[in-house]
């Protein structure tokens, strides 16, 4: 890792984690990213924000979380 916070691994991986996967994911929007800001270049994708395929996809996700942390918690 690029960044340790008085060796609190759990910490930097989970915020390089989370704001990886929030990029990844602001990508598949119609909106889009420009992943290198002052150049004109965006990414987009075929997901409208707030769109029936955008709670799909959230209750899934969800609903896997719910299921890991039952199983984790046995």
């Amino acid at each position: 890792f690029i960044f340790y916070l008085n060796n609190m691994k759990i910490i930097t991986f989970g915020l390089l984690v989370g704001y990886s996967s929030h990029l990844l994911l602001d990508s598949f929007t119609i909106q889009g990213i420009q992943p290198l800001y002052p150049v004109r270049y965006k990414i987009k994708g075929i997901f409208k924000t707030g769109g029936i395929s955008e709670k799909i996809i959230f209750y899934f996700m969800f609903l896997l979380t719910i299921i890991y942390l039952a199983y984790k918690l046995q």
